[in-house]
């Protein structure tokens, strides 16, 4: 991703001026916003403003508690169908593991199909862009491990590696947990209700939300 320093319109500088805000306001503390919406230049992790400020394109994805409800019953359904799999041979209740598997995924389609995402335009500092590169580089890295590992697996009986199963199974599992626990290792930005257009934003700091507050004043 690269850099885009940007100063206020005031400044006299040959850097390009920001673009000019547009399409958000703060209500009851939160922060709205509709897509393709332009925050003014505050650091929405920090509160912090600066002379030169890293302009991101954030994804934002609504997911309101009933779906997130919905994708840990999946990610529980599959693990559950893992320990049948691997725990009950070849016993009459090892049919059990197939439509488990099968009804995590359907729900995990299901969810899917149901997100809504939207797109808007905010400042960061440099120390705060990094992190929001390196969340982004990180979540994209895990979804392709899980890819590779999903492959291997199904590969595996083909190549007559049927011992190593349970060893890429444990692998799938980590790097499954790994992805849905990342997010909660960094400052992040999340969407759980909408009003009719506009999206309400969460995870912005308590001293941006101020500043947010003041500038939408005048």
């Amino acid at each position: 991703m690269s850099d885009n320093p940007y100063l206020p319109p005031t400044a006299e500088t040959d850097v390009p001026d920001a673009p000019q805000a547009h399409g958000w306001f703060v209500r009851d503390g939160f922060l709205h916003v509709e897509p393709n919406a332009q925050l003014p230049m505050v650091d929405l992790f920090t509160g912090e403003t600066a002379d030169r400020m890293i302009l991101h394109s954030m994804k934002i994805t609504k997911n309101p508690i009933w779906l997130i409800c919905l994708i840990w019953i999946a990610v529980g359904l599959v693990t559950f169908s893992f320990t049948l799999e691997n725990s009950l041979e070849d016993t009459h209740f090892k049919g059990i593991a197939g439509p488990l598997g099968f009804v995590s995924g359907l729900a995990a389609i299901i969810g899917a199909t149901l997100t809504r995402s939207f797109k808007f335009n905010t400042f960061f500092t440099r120390k705060s862009s990094g992190k929001v590169s390196l969340l982004s580089w990180s979540e994209t890295l895990l979804v392709i491990a899980l890819a590779v590992l999903l492959l291997v697996l199904w590969m595996l009986p083909l190549l007559h590696y049927k011992e190593a199963r349970k060893t890429a199974e444990s692998l799938i599992v980590a790097v499954f947990v790994a992805r849905i626990l990342l997010p909660f290792s960094f400052k992040r930005l999340t969407c759980r209700r909408s009003f009719g257009s506009h999206f309400e934003i969460r995870g912005v700091h308590p001293v941006a939300l101020e500043q947010l507050r003041k500038l939408s004043q005048g």
